[in-house]
């Protein structure tokens, strides 16, 4: 265990050494001893205040738990006072010291809120006081409502770990609207959200499935079944903790963010992905049923006992397809009608999870006709007729899956922004480079077990029969690798023929932009572009940076700027302020020609034209 924490400690100091060596880079800050010992300071620091915090809030929680009376307890186990009492009188004054000390530092560095190693803490310890508090409310709900017994130790943990979680929600809030140009959603909200969406959709899950079962058992099975409410009760714990987690993480504050990488992969892989693999998942199970009680060899003997789980297969689907549906509806609200890289993850997303269960299909279908054609034993034969039955509901939900988004990607493919999309780029060489490889194994591994009984020369149904596993994933995934490899090729050809557009002019300096019609029909890819300053002192530019968030879907802050003080600079009157299409249309040109910028100052001068400023990463 010792061990594992110098690892851990080890490993923690590594990682935080490298993203506070990007954040100099970033700040433009060389990396000297001195900024090397205040890293290795506050690594350390936060450590023992993480630490202080853990420890004091389980000494307080057994503290809590020792004075909740507890029905039919006799005698109480004395270690667990003792643990408590000594976690809290270590743990409080450590914690005391340690939370002055930080405090102090936060007052006399500006710059303390922004590093790297405190934002860390602050997502690692609301990360698990979430947690804790979540399973402590739950445990805490159910026990309340009668479904469970006595819950002291959760009590004591849902008063503790809910209190550190607002202090340091509060803490967090703060780090974040201090932050300087903090363009993406931080990374505690979008782990909330996605704890939040885990807990509600396993809540409705359980709660549509449990209803389901409890009618069907009564509609169709004869055995005695108790009338428990307790899976019910729990299940309405669930969802309603998890609800209130998700809207407030989501709904209240990561979903106004403006988008992000870390944004968009929650929503595309926690919600749109999760959500349909769950749907398939659902209805998979569901179409086996069927097919199985028609064409295999069930072992029910009756239609009742043999459809027992599609009650909780539908509930799995519905919810799945329910979840799908919302994040489908978040993709679809994030683009203006163009194809966008947003569209494509979600296009080859769906394709991938189409293509793993075809495949599968498959691999299956084959092993099954060699089994059938190697082997005469009835017992066989009857599991032969299960794994066709099998093969055909794989086939039968993913091939359509597939078919819908690849064939939809495949219907931009004449496009070289399509072709040449990294998006497109990643899927058909992770594709190709899997299937292939998992082909040449597979073909190893046939040649290896055909070669042996050959040279022993009983070469017989045995062989087919062990063999057929890998016979199928060599012609699935054989299939794969030569479908996707010709797919890359024509991309190829297509891209290395298509004419070469000039460099953009990346000299440092402004861009000035005429304004007449500059933004008349234009829907221009922003790039890298996240954030926009907007200087001026029009007194509208608060509408017009509301205005260019609407529309540009970036983060723009408004800077106003002071009247001049001095005769040397004489206060002029400005014009007319541009038109949101003038300045909208302005800064998608200047996207345009800086790909690579990150933010822009665009600088509303007095008569009335913006003047725009690319800042390019380090």
């Amino acid at each position: 265990m010792i061990a594992g924490l110098l690892l851990l400690v080890v490993v923690g100091m590594a990682v935080y050494g490298a993203s506070s060596r990007v954040d100099a880079r970033r700040r433009g800050v060389t990396a000297s001893g001195g900024d090397l010992r205040d890293r290795v300071v506050r690594f350390f620091r936060l450590t023992l205040l993480f630490a202080a915090v853990v420890l004091v809030s389980e000494g307080v929680a057994g503290l809590i738990a020792e004075i909740v009376p507890r029905a039919g307890e006799v005698t109480r186990d004395p270690a667990t006072l003792a643990r408590a009492l000594s976690f809290s009188i270590v743990g409080v004054p450590v914690l005391a010291g340690l939370a002055l000390w930080q405090r102090g530092t936060l007052g006399r560095e500006p710059d303390e809120a922004r590093t790297s190693g405190w934002h860390a803490y602050l997502t690692v310890t609301l990360g698990l006081s979430l947690l804790l508090t979540v399973s402590a409310a739950t445990s805490v709900a159910t026990w309340a409502l009668g479904a469970a017994e006595d819950q002291g130790s959760a009590l004591g943990r849902l008063v503790s770990w809910s209190a550190v979680w607002l202090v340091h929600w509060r803490l967090a809030r703060r780090a974040d609207a201090g932050a300087e140009a903090d363009l993406e959603a931080p990374l505690h909200l979008l782990f909330g959200s996605a704890v939040g969406l885990v807990l509600t959709a396993g809540g409705l899950d359980r709660l549509i499935g449990t209803s389901l079962e409890r009618a069907y058992e009564r509609a169709w099975l004869t055995t005695a079944v108790a009338d428990g409410t307790d899976p019910l009760v729990r299940a309405l714990v669930l969802l309603g903790v998890g609800a209130g987690v998700w809207w407030w993480y989501w709904l209240r504050h990561a979903e106004r963010c403006p988008r992000s990488p870390g944004r968009d992969a929650y929503v595309l892989l926690g919600g749109v992905l999760g959500g349909l693999i769950a749907a398939v998942v659902g209805a998979a199970q569901l179409l086996y049923a069927v097919l199985d009680w028609i064409f295999g060899d069930p072992e029910a003997t009756t239609a009742a006992a043999n459809f027992t789980g599609t009650p909780g297969a539908a509930a799995l689907g519905v919810v799945g397809l329910l979840v799908w549906l919302y994040h489908r509806g978040i993709v679809a609200r994030q683009h203006d009608g163009t194809r966008t890289d947003i569209d494509r993850v979600y296009s080859y997303l769906g394709a991938a999870v189409g293509l793993v269960i075809t495949a599968v299909a498959t691999t299956i279908a084959v092993a099954a006709l060699l089994e059938a054609l190697t082997t005469s034993d009835s017992l066989t034969r009857s599991g032969v007729a299960d794994t066709v039955v099998l093969a055909v509901t794989l086939l039968a939900v993913g091939a359509p899956v597939w078919a819908a988004f690849w064939f939809r990607a495949q219907r931009f493919a004449g496009t070289d922004d399509e072709r040449a999309s990294l998006p497109r780029r990643v899927y058909l060489l992770v594709v190709l480079g899997v299937s292939a490889v998992v082909a040449l194994v597979a073909l190893v591994l046939l040649l290896i077990r055909f070669f042996e009984d050959l040279t022993r020369g009983d070469v017989g149904s045995e062989t087919w029969y062990a063999l057929r596993i890998p016979a199928g994933l060599v012609l699935s995934m054989g299939a794969l690798a030569g479908y996707h490899a010709t797919v890359f090729r024509t991309d190829h050809r297509a891209t290395a023929s298509a004419p070469v557009a000039p460099a953009p002019d990346t000299t440092p300096g402004p861009i000035p932009v005429a304004v007449a019609g500059a933004g008349a029909g234009i829907a221009a890819d922003l790039g890298r572009l996240g954030e926009v300053f907007l200087v001026s002192s029009a007194a509208d530019a608060d509408g017009l940076a509301d205005g260019l968030h609407e529309r540009l879907h970036v983060r723009v802050r408004d800077w106003h700027l002071a009247a001049p003080t001095t005769p040397a600079a004489p206060a002029r009157v400005p014009a007319a302020g541009p038109t949101l299409e003038e300045v909208a249309g302005a800064i998608e040109r200047g996207a345009a020609a800086n790909p690579e910028a990150t933010r822009m100052i665009v600088v509303l001068e007095a008569d009335g034209s913006p003047r725009l400023f690319p800042l390019l990463p380090d």
